[in-house]
């Protein structure tokens, strides 16, 4: 997890930088709605959907797999036999 970690970051810094590299001005039409500024402001918005749309994407396999470790962790619990305490003397 770490390695990937890493490699994410790593990732996110090359966006950054290239974004930062192309600072023009540009114009962008979408659906009616026009906006005029500098390209970095638009990489870095792509970027940002971009990862949370890969969030969002990954989120409920991941909510999936916690239920069922919950799950079974408390079905593991509720099936081990309690000890009763012991008197030492």
């Amino acid at each position: 997890m770490k390695f990937s970690l890493f490699v994410a970051l790593g990732l996110a810094a090359l966006a950054t930088l290239f974004a930062v590299q192309n600072a023009q001005q540009i114009k962008i039409s979408f659906l009616g709605w026009y906006f005029e500024g500098p390209l970095v402001i638009v990489l870095l918005l792509t970027f940002m959907v971009g990862v949370i749309t890969a969030y969002l994407a990954i989120l409920p396999g991941y909510l999936r797999k916690s239920r069922e470790l919950s799950r079974c962790l408390a079905s593991r619990i509720d099936s081990e036999p309690i000890d009763a305490p012991s008197e030492r003397q």
